[in-house]
């Protein structure tokens, strides 16, 4: 049987992107819905629903998590303008013993050495990350976050036979 890939997708951009209608999440989710990628999206505003966000994906066995953020190279902001470094933002995966194919850090920074850094010393962690390491448009992430699921459920179909 051929495992489907599951995609959670976190939406926590900041209050001008809402206002604006700038959110990679939304878009991202609908780009899956298209291409019928089994995904979820939510919104977690703050911190304790980053937190439920995380548990849910271990919960649900997603393959992917996909976090829709601001990011520095110190960690992540989310909408309500909470900052959490990489270390607290690597403990959660722990929490939750959650180890996903792939994190995909749609935001700036969201590839940098720091968080690749705090992975290495846990035991519960991503086979791969993807991110960038400059800033983006928040719908040049989506399309190459998109596609780069197309790519992984291709290796998930051809692992599970």
């Amino acid at each position: 049987m051929i495992e489907k890939a599951k995609v959670l997708i976190v939406e926590s951009s900041g209050p001008q992107d809402f206002y604006s209608e700038e959110l990679d999440g939304p878009l991202t989710y609908n780009l899956t819905k298209l291409l019928s990628i089994n995904a979820r999206l939510i919104y977690a505003v703050d911190e304790k629903h980053f937190k439920k966000a995380v548990a849910r994906a271990a919960k649900l066995r997603c393959n992917v998590l996909h976090v829709s953020c601001h990011g520095r190279e110190e960690g992540i902001s989310l909408t309500d303008d909470t900052s959490i470094d990489w270390p607290d933002f690597v403990q959660m995966f722990t929490d939750n013993r959650y180890s996903q194919k792939a994190l995909v850090m749609s935001s700036c920074w969201g590839a940098v050495y720091e968080i690749a850094d705090e992975f290495e010393k846990v035991r519960f962690k991503p086979d791969i990350i993807f991110g960038a390491t400059d800033d983006r448009c928040y719908n040049e992430y989506a399309v190459a976050w998109t596609n780069g699921g197309i790519r992984i459920r291709s290796c998930i179909a051809k692992l599970a036979r």
